[in-house]
């Protein structure tokens, strides 16, 4: 999963399986198609897709930063460790 975000932040459209946490880490439809396990016919007529529509492929690739910002940056992280450790100070 961690390479999905990577991939997301780095404006990469994704094509993945919807598998374990995927769907936690990614915008199914907006930075990320999915498609079942072992579904190879779905995979690649997703890969296809992004070939041939180059305005969705462009539209998923802007979306991915701004998510990865808002969800997995780590300043979003420190902020959530001060608002933990001054909840518990003042306890």
């Amino acid at each position: 999963p961690v390479s999905l975000i990577e991939a997301q932040a780095s404006g990469r459209p994704i094509v993945s399986t919807d598998v374990g946490g995927i769907r936690n880490i990614v915008l199914p439809g907006e930075t990320a198609l999915l498609c079942a396990s072992g579904d190879s016919t779905g995979i690649a007529n997703e890969i296809a897709r992004l070939v041939e529509f180059p305005e969705q492929r462009k539209h998923m690739s802007t979306q991915g930063w701004p998510y990865v910002e808002q969800r997995f940056h780590y300043t979003r992280l420190v902020n959530d460790m001060t608002n933990l450790y001054n909840q518990l100070l003042n306890k």
